[in-house]
């Protein structure tokens, strides 16, 4: 089983101290990666999205979005597979959301990204609905 240290919306780790497990911990890890700016983390500089160089430009090209979104989530211990991927874009503001396929089960995920700002938000549908 997968575990985590629970940690707040922000991804500020949450006190008192608490680990949390399975869909929970999966979907935090999921957030925390896609959160993550390539060459952002010294001791990785793999690690994370290319959102200076693909993501957050002029006219991002949905291909390049998908594959780096899709890319970056399978990396995640415990994610199988990703499913339902949709993508739209309205004035600068990207928003993409998808299922990510889990040991632990299904979490629907929302991630919208502008050239100001991008959020990440995680939904845990119940059991068989996805």
């Amino acid at each position: 089983m997968i575990t985590d240290i629970l940690r707040t919306e922000t991804g500020d780790v949450y006190f008192p101290l608490t680990i949390v497990s399975g869909r929970q911990a999966v979907g935090q890890l999921i957030t925390r990666r896609l959160r993550s700016w390539k060459r952002e983390w010294w001791a990785n500089l793999t690690y994370g999205l290319p959102y200076r160089d693909d993501l957050l430009v002029k006219d991002p090209r949905p291909g390049i979005v998908k594959a780096c979104l899709l890319s970056e989530t399978k990396k995640v211990s415990g994610v199988i597979d990703v499913r339902n991927y949709t993508e739209s874009l309205t004035n600068r503001t990207m928003t993409v959301s998808f299922t990510a396929v889990t040991e632990e089960g299904d979490i629907a995920l929302e991630l919208g990204m502008s050239p100001g700002a991008f959020i990440v938000a995680m939904f845990f549908p119940p059991s068989g609905i996805l």
